[in-house]
This record gives C-alpha cells, sequence and structure tokens, in this order.
C-alpha cells in the first residue's frame, strides 16, 4: 500500500491527523517479550503499522505486527501525518516574504518603537526635573513650544493619548496578523556557550517570521 492509498484508507476510515497520532501509542501488551496473538489482530491497520515500527515494543511484538500485516496484504512502509498549518506552500508562492514582512510587521515594529521612545521620554524629563516632587495630574507646569504655552493638563491628555493610540494600532496590528509562522527549535540545555548567541539570533532572525517556541 503506498503512501496515498494510506491516506485515503485514513479518509475512507474517518481518521485525521489526531487519531493518527493516537494510533502511534506504545501499547502496553507489545512491549512484553511474549506478548498474545490476540493483542496484535485487534489492532486497526494504522496502529499496526505504528506497532511495527515503535522501539518501545519488544523484538517479538514488532515481527509478529509485521506478520500480520502481510497477512492482511498491507505494506510496511510507515504512515505520514500531515498536521493542519496556518501557512500552505501557495501562500508562500503567492506573498513570498511579504507574508511575514509586510505593511504589518512594520506599523507593530514602529508604534513599538514609538511607544518606547514616549516611555523613555517621560522618564527621563521626570528624573531631569528640578522638582522633586512626585509627577501627577495635579502637578502644574507649562510647557512652551514653537511659541504656544501648554498647560500639563494639555500635556498629560496628549501623553495619554498618544500611548493609548499606539497601544491599540500594535495590539490590532498584531490581532489581525494573517499568517504568523510557528517555528520550533529544539536546542541542548545548560549550555551558557551557546545561549546567548542563540537567543540573539531566535530574536534577530527567527522571531520576525512569528511564534518561536525553543525547548
Amino acid at each position: 500500500m503506498s503512501g496515498r492509498d494510506q491516506a485515503d484508507t485514513s479518509r475512507r476510515d474517518g481518521g485525521d491527523w489526531r487519531m493518527q497520532l493516537r494510533d502511534m501509542r506504545t501499547v502496553a501488551a507489545l512491549r512484553a517479550q511474549m506478548p498474545s496473538q490476540d493483542a496484535v489482530a485487534r489492532l486497526s491497520d494504522r496502529a499496526l503499522r505504528a506497532a511495527a515500527h515503535n522501539p518501545d515494543h519488544s523484538d517479538f511484538a514488532r515481527a509478529a505486527a509485521v506478520g500480520e500485516l502481510r497477512a492482511r496484504n498491507l505494506s510496511l512502509d510507515p504512515w505520514r501525518i500531515v498536521v493542519p498549518g496556518f501557512i500552505k506552500p501557495a501562500d508562500i508562492a503567492r506573498h513570498g516574504e511579504r507574508l511575514f514582512f509586510g505593511w504589518g510587521r512594520a506599523v507593530r515594529v514602529w508604534s513599538g518603537r514609538a511607544l518606547f521612545v514616549i516611555l523613555a521620554g517621560m522618564f527621563i524629563a521626570v528624573a531631569l526635573s528640578p522638582n522633586r516632587e512626585p509627577l501627577t495630574t495635579e502637578t502644574r507646569f507649562w510647557i512652551d513650544f514653537a511659541g504656544m504655552r501648554f498647560d500639563s493638563d494639555d500635556v498629560f491628555a496628549a501623553l495619554g493619548l498618544s500611548i493609548l493610540s499606539l497601544i491599540g494600532i500594535w495590539f490590532f496590528a498584531s490581532a489581525l496578523r494573517r499568517k504568523p509562522a510557528r517555528v520550533l527549535l529544539l536546542r541542548k540545555f545548560n549550555q551558557r556557550a551557546l545561549s546567548v548567541p542563540l537567543e540573539r539570533m531566535i530574536a534577530r532572525e527567527l522571531r520576525p517570521y512569528g511564534h518561536v517556541a525553543s525547548l
């Protein structure tokens, strides 16, 4: 049975990738050195094929699974799981890198930077202010800019509106992100010499594509 036949059989059986993953489980009865023939015979075609390739099963159990597959006139080729994802080859062919690095990313990056600049400017202004009293909405001051004088209420209102606007822009640009990639990175643990450059590489090279999970 070819890989295409295996996929067709999976659809006819009503199975999907979740059922296939379930069929890949280790069968406790097949870990024994002398498993019963009934434990092998009652497995489905998919589960039987997975059992024949499962290294957690005993040699005798895998051999019995191979014999049962041949008795059912099924191939020994392991079936493949196709897990649905957000990104399809047609998306890459149509949009290319614009799928990840389009205007949406520019909006997210620059709104985040602008928010950081505003907050940093507020902290610097407070630190350099000659008035050491806590800066609150009751604090009265004036700012002269371009020949105009702005009251403290106007300054607080403008800063608050700017911060809320930038947060809203960043949130909606992130929520409306079309198809972020999901990147799984497997690495060695307790390797401090690799951790810092690896984290730097993740931030610069992988995170712009989408969500990165590091294990």
